[in-house]
């Protein structure tokens, strides 16, 4: 190495990854001593009962921890509400009716009464999904809203905010947003909202991020910006992570309120990703460091947006921004500017290299101009082809996870950076050489690499594409800071020898592109595990950030270039047999036991139109507990598909010899009028999901209360404005008094089909499975741990007396 210059740079380049690493780690915990702080050890006190059992929608659990939480605010010293209400969800031939019961808390402030004086709305789900726990998504946050209620009662009454806050624990994320979109529609608080703060999770770990905001948010983020310096604490941030965000298959309560334009910050933890919706979403594996930074950012952002004026939210600009090395937030506003300073970048780089043919050889640039690109693509066939050999090497144990994810994502992933890293260093030491030796030199390479950054830069500054704009400060920065070191290393010359000033000056703009795209480099693999490029093809993430590493790589040449040749080889070697062994320990863990668990699924259906009955399964290969409900004649075959026809070739079903008979719902006739028919469906069983399907149109009337019947046909069409043609309705929580709902048909019977689940296995008596065993859990199924019914109704039109 050479000497100083070459340990320095060794230096600064691990110390630019730990930072990158560090700012996107969970928070340091917080002394639970202190009752003005944040404290996520009293914090996870409410998690644990929160999160004790699954409480999905609907569901008796979920009913406990709605009275914990209305009786734990109660204690605190607020008076809750409960806001009971039914929702309509239409897409195309479906409506989906969610009954709801919200809890809401209000805090008055100093300013309340003025009028047009505007409220904050902070948002936490307290539903789980089916079989999880729910510690994170979203015990995490109603744990954090129960403390800071607590630090605000101790609190305000000697420093209270000027705006009034409202807290919103909503029902029916899980099954359609339902709760949000019960608040928005009918609560009458909704129209003095002014900000709403959203508090999510996809995962057990990792930082809390702010992922979305609401287009033109200039105000939001020099505000959040404000906070961070205000009440001193770490951000995590990027506009780009809304562009992400937008490509992943989910939704959050957030995406309500943006329907309705208003203010939104939304915040989510995405590491364990694997953990998203199962069993293991439990207290015992939520990382504290990610609730103690949900809790700053609400504390925080409460005592700051507290004591501002909301009616400033809207309106402005949509800003570019991402997290600076400070914890602080950067930001800036799109401008023509920045397409004005490419094409002075553009011209200065083509005159500048145009005078240095003497000291440049063209043949050696035209060679890193089409190494570069080949070598990025190259590195996606190897590493793409590398996790599809480790996955066909592992196959049965990884096909049971969604987007072939593992308990073992952060290690892969590890090991992918050590050996993209490690073979980068030997590339570039394979085609630099010896520095006695007449290949090609550091500005050769470093002008071919930066050529393509240009390019790249024309396409994303010159692009009115929201996510290009949304991730532009990727290209525009790291593409100034290559542009200086190029300008820097061509003064400099050929000098032999590095000096410090060398290193600090070319290690410091490396460490920034760093930092800059560790971002999206380490949230790939978490947010996208798959990205689809066409119908058919699709990369694994971590193969995304293994290209997204070459790609930096180009602009952390001259740090590469400070190394010897020797220690490019070392440094290289290092890297490689550090990723390989990784990889091979991750070989040898892979396997199931009580703290990973392998996921199954499965359910059993009572068909009562082919009288029959089945046990159904999605898992692909079937394992030791899922083995004595199939046998040889376990069927893949569409005779009996039960749920939608498209759905027949996910599961593999296995027919009993006999039907197990269970109470079908009741659908009663109260009245026809014309073509118009009055019907009310009742389940016998509580169900929580029901499927009703017919071949004429289905109507509800969405005044409440749906359950009634006391209103006629006569009075509902003449005070009130019907949801109609629906081919499906699907009822989600179905209160025991069940529902009324209509139909249209000038037809003298009415047919209908009806599909309904319980989460419930007791119900099958003699035929109930045993409890999974240890090394097994439930997996991500709508399907599975429940006993569907399928039914068929036929309805004759009432004589007339």
């Amino acid at each position: 190495m050479r000497g100083l210059a070459g340990f320095v740079a060794i230096l600064m380049m691990a110390f630019a990854f730990y930072w990158s690493i560090r700012s996107v780690s969970p928070s340091g915990l917080k002394s639970e001593d202190s009752i003005t702080e944040f404290s996520a050890i009293r914090a996870m006190d409410f998690v644990k009962k929160i999160a004790a059992t699954p409480h999905p929608a609907g569901s008796a659990a979920l009913d406990s921890v709605r009275l914990f939480l209305t009786a734990t605010v109660k204690k605190i010293g607020y008076e809750p509400t409960v806001q009971s209400a039914i929702v309509f969800d239409s897409l195309r031939k479906d409506l989906r009716i969610g009954f709801v019961k919200n809890i809401l808390v209000r805090i008055k402030g100093r300013a309340s009464s003025k009028i047009g004086r505007k409220a904050i709305l902070v948002v936490a789900h307290y539903d789980s999904a089916e079989g999880a726990n729910g510690a994170a998504d979203d015990g995490a946050a109603c744990g954090a809203i129960l403390e800071v209620l607590q630090i605000l009662k101790q609190t305000d009454l000697t420093n209270p905010l000027e705006n009034d806050l409202i807290f919103l624990f909503s029902d029916g994320e899980e099954t359609g947003l339902f709760g949000a979109t019960a608040f928005l529609e009918q609560h009458p608080w909704a129209k003095e909202v002014g900000l709403v703060i959203n508090f999510e999770a996809r995962g057990t770990s990792g930082a809390s991020m702010m992922f979305q905001t609401s287009p033109n948010n200039e105000w939001l983020i020099r505000q959040f910006a404000a906070a961070t310096k205000e009440h001193r604490f770490r951000a995590l941030t990027s506009s780009v992570a809304v562009g992400i965000y937008e490509q992943m298959p989910n939704d959050t309560d957030g995406t309500i309120f943006l329907r309705d334009s208003l203010p939104l910050l939304n915040f989510a933890f995405i590491g364990n990703v694997e953990k998203y919706h199962t069993p293991l979403d439990a207290p015992q594996n939520l990382n504290l460091g990610s609730l103690q930074q949900h809790g700053d950012y609400l504390l925080a952002l409460i005592r700051h947006f507290g004591n501002l004026d909301l009616a400033e939210a809207k309106g402005g600009r949509s800003l570019i921004f991402f997290s600076d090395p400070l914890g602080g937030i950067f930001h800036f506003a799109p401008s023509p500017l920045f397409f004005q300073i490419w094409i002075g970048v553009a011209i200065a780089f083509v005159v500048v290299a145009a005078t240095s043919l003497r000291s440049l050889r063209w043949w050696a640039i035209l060679l890193s101009l089409v190494l570069y690109p080949l070598l990025i693509l190259l590195f996606g066939v190897l590493f793409h082809g590398l996790w599809r050999w480790i996955v066909k090497v592992h196959e049965p144990n990884f096909s049971v996870f969604p987007y072939e994810l593992t308990y073992f994502d952060t290690l892969y992933f590890t090991a992918f950076v050590l050996l993209a890293f490690g073979l980068i260093l030997i590339l570039y030491a394979l085609l630099r050489g010896d520095t006695s030796e007449k290949r090609i030199n550091l500005l050769e390479v470093f002008t071919g690499t930066l050529f393509w950054w240009i390019l790249g830069a024309y396409f994303v500054l010159s692009s009115n594409e929201k996510l290009l704009v949304q991730s532009s400060y990727l290209v525009s920065i790291p593409l100034g800071i290559g542009f200086l070191s190029w300008l820097y290393l061509l003064l400099r010359g050929k000098k032999a020898k590095y000096h410090l000033l060398d290193v600090l000056i070319l290690g410091a703009g490396a460490s920034l592109v760093v930092y800059i795209w560790w971002f999206p480099i380490q949230m790939f693999p978490q947010a996208l595990p798959s990205l689809t490029l066409a119908e058919g093809v699709a990369l694994q993430g971590r193969t995304v950030s293994v290209m997204l590493i070459l790609l930096i790589s180009g602009l952390l040449l001259p740090l590469y270039e400070i190394f010897s040749h020797t220690w490019r080889w070392v440094l290289g070697l290092l890297g490689m047999m550090s990723g390989i062994l990784l990889l091979m320990w991750c070989s040898l863990q892979v396997g199931f036991q009580p703290h990973q668990p392998r996921p199954n699924s499965l359910f059993f259906v009572s068909d009562l139109v082919e009288n029959r009955s089945f046990w159904g399964t999605e898992t692909k290969i079937l394992d030791e507990y899922l083995t004595p409900y199939f046998n040889s004649t376990q069927q893949k075959d569409t005779t009996l598909y039960f749920y939608e026809k498209k759905y027949a070739n996910r599961f593999t079903l296995n027919p009993l010899d006999t039907c197990f008979t269970l109470p079908a719902p009741e659908i009663e006739l109260i009245e026809r009028k014309g073509d118009l028919w009055k019907l009310k469906i009742v389940s016998q069983r509580k169900g929580h999901f029901i499927r009703l399907s017919t071949t004429d149109s289905l109507w509800v009337y969405p005044q409440q209360p749906l359950h009634s019947e006391k209103d006629s046909l006569k009075e509902k069409q003449a005070t009130s404005k019907p949801l109609k043609g629906y081919a499906h309705l699907n009822l989600f929580a179905l209160p025991d008094s069940g529902a009324v709902f209509y139909a249209q048909s000038q037809k003298d019977t009415l047919i209908f089909s009806l599909i309904e689940a319980k989460r419930d296995f007791a119900e099958l008596d003699s035929l109930a499975p045993a409890k999974r065993g240890k090394n097994f859990m439930r997996g991500i199924s709508f399907f599975s741990d429940a006993v569907w019914l399928k039914n068929q109704y036929t309805l004759m039109k009432p004589k007339e007396k």
